[in-house]
This record gives structure tokens, C-alpha cells and sequence, in this order.
């Protein structure tokens, strides 16, 4: 008996090829990260395993993992776990960890420091404030 399963496109007889056109297309459609109640996750084929899996991204201290053998199996398990996580905090009264908290350390040459301090001064504006608006205008250029 064939396996067939389903994604969005039709159906498909064969996993394996399924799961590698699954990838292709889910990456030519630049859908390699999936996004849930603010967190996200990252998609990764097994060939040895013959499966999905992922990581929610940018949670060094709290592995959230998930798998499946479709894609709207491994999206279903990636919203699963992170609901198990966050009933977990919950019953244990622990704030939830986001992915990403806002607070970036990087590390400059002093040259670069020193410039970017006499430029938001000569602003008025606080080295934090010239280096999040530098960010916000690069992204902007780069998206649009």
C-alpha cells in the first residue's frame, strides 16, 4: 500500500521523495522558520531518520523540540510543544523565557565605539538609541 500524504499541493506516493520536496518547497517559498505565540522555529530534515524536526530558536537555556513525518504534522508538534511549555512555567509559577528579550551585547573595535559616541552626541541621542535606529534604518533598506 502506497503512502500518501497531503501538503497543500496534492498528494505525494512517495515519503521519501515527499519529505524532500517538502524542504524544496519550503524553501523556495522561504518558509524555513515557523512562528507561534511569538517564538520561532526552525526546520530540519532527518534523511537518516527519514523525518522533520526543529528547534524554537534563541532559547539557549530551554530546549523546545519537535518532529514529525509531514509538514502539518511538524507544525502541529511545534505549537504543541511550545503550549506544553508554557503550561509547564505555568503550573510551576515560572515566567515563560522569550526568544529573544531585547538586550543584544556586540562587540566593536573601540574606533567604531568612540565614533558612534561622538555621532549620537552630536544628536543628543544616547549610544542605545543611535545603534537601534542604525539597525532599524538597515533593516528597512534591506526589506523594504
Amino acid at each position: 500500500m502506497l503512502n500518501k500524504n497531503y501538503f497543500g499541493f496534492g498528494y505525494y506516493e512517495n515519503k521519501q521523495h515527499n519529505l524532500e520536496l517538502i524542504i524544496k518547497i519550503i524553501g523556495e517559498l522561504n518558509m524555513d522558520k515557523l512562528e507561534y505565540k511569538g517564538y520561532l522555529g526552525n526546520i530540519e530534515y532527518s534523511k537518516e531518520d527519514d523525518c522533520l524536526y526543529g528547534n524554537v530558536l534563541g532559547m539557549p537555556k530551554d530546549l523546545i523540540s519537535y518532529e514529525g513525518n509531514t509538514a502539518s504534522e511538524l507544525i502541529e508538534n511545534f505549537k504543541g510543544s511550545i503550549d506544553m511549555y508554557l503550561e509547564h512555567c505555568e503550573r510551576k509559577g515560572i515566567k515563560p523565557r522569550k526568544a529573544y528579550n531585547g538586550v543584544l551585547n556586540v562587540r566593536i573595535p573601540s574606533e567604531i565605539h568612540c565614533k558612534i559616541a561622538n555621532l549620537a552626541n552630536a544628536n543628543g541621542i544616547s549610544i542605545n538609541a543611535f545603534i537601534r535606529e542604525s539597525i532599524e534604518m538597515r533593516l528597512y533598506l534591506n526589506n523594504g
